[in-house]
């Protein structure tokens, strides 16, 4: 497979193999994980991507010093990862000083998740303001079904985002069934078939073939 493209899209069924590759692509380059445990090669739930990563070879002109993979579910271990930091450093003055007028430990807890202001979003809106918060020019990010938690306005902007993004000279690789995503005209898009991966034009694939006939005659898929 070449990535020839800043943003180079993998679609196709359920359990084609598309997120498992974008999970070896990202072990392979050894990529932060977002929400888990740091490198992705240090994730014992991704040992599987480190093991089929050995066996590619990766050509590349150069390295990226951002390499980044996100998860749509990985953003509630992110925010969890972020209280757990602001309760270490609690930790910390509370072991440092021993004054009878620091405020008890379970009440910060508490204001500390009250006070995260990713808290009091929606999953989806916490998306994209951390996914947001990332994206600079000349990274490497692997993105798996980001559009997830996201309505059909939300993956506009998430796709104009991408485009943004990937103009200030980043490179993505994302695994997708969105076709609001898929419909970025500068992308390449690899399908998962039958017949192996094979690279598609957006009207080719086959989901949104599928989708337009749905959309043109929903009845005729839904009637009993």
């Amino acid at each position: 497979m070449t990535f020839h493209t800043p943003i180079t899209f993998l679609a196709g069924e359920n359990a084609t193999g598309k997120s498992t590759l974008l999970e070896a692509l990202a072990a392979g380059m050894d990529a932060y994980a977002i929400g888990a445990s740091g490198r992705v090669v240090d994730d014992p739930y991704l040992s599987h991507a480190l093991e089929l990563a050995g066996t590619f070879y990766f050509s590349r002109r150069r390295a990226s010093r951002i390499r980044m993979f996100l998860r749509s579910e990985d953003v509630l271990g992110h925010i969890r990862s972020l209280n757990e930091e602001r309760l270490e450093d609690f930790r910390y003055e509370m072991e440092k000083q021993e004054r009878a007028d620091l405020p008890d430990y379970d009440e910060v807890k508490r204001s500390i998740i009250r006070g995260n202001e990713l808290d009091g979003r929606s999953h989806g809106e916490r998306f994209l303001h951390i996914l947001g918060e990332r994206l600079h020019g000349g990274g490497l990010y692997f993105l798996d079904e980001p559009e997830a938690p996201l309505s059909p306005v939300n993956q506009i902007r998430l796709a104009q985002m991408l485009r943004g993004a990937s103009r200030a000279g980043g490179q993505f690789i994302v695994a997708t069934h969105s076709p609001v995503l898929l419909g970025l005209p500068e992308a390449t898009i690899y399908e998962f078939n039958d017949d192996g991966i094979v690279q598609k034009r957006y009207e080719e694939l086959t989901s949104v073939r599928l989708l337009k006939r749905f959309l043109a005659a929903p009845e005729r898929y839904l009637d009993d």
